[in-house]
């Protein structure tokens, strides 16, 4: 399966970061379908067509996702709106 590999540097700090991802968890299900098992900030991504992980650090987020042959023309818009979310919700507020 083809991958996308996302690290996205941040300065809220693990746990600002982990409840900026976290906020995200009910749309997502809701609007993908994706089963989502967290452990500790550690969460594990399960769907039709995707797998993968989301790492929270300290000063960034690293996500791991497998696409199948039948999503993979779709990556790109993949990865796009995924970077999109992260610049949303882990935003430094003013």
């Amino acid at each position: 399966m083809p991958s996308i590999e996302i690290i996205h540097r941040h300065s809220l700090g693990k746990e600002r970061a982990f409840e900026a991802i976290k906020d995200l968890e009910a749309s997502v299900n809701s609007n993908h379908g994706l089963k989502i098992l967290w452990k500790d900030s550690f969460i594990t991504i399960k769907g039709r067509g995707v797998s993968g992980s989301i790492d929270i650090l300290d000063n960034r987020i690293e996500i791991h996702i497998e696409v199948s042959f039948f999503l993979r023309a779709f990556s790109p818009k993949i990865e796009a709106a995924i970077r999109q979310v992260l610049n949303r919700c882990c935003a430094e507020e003013a």
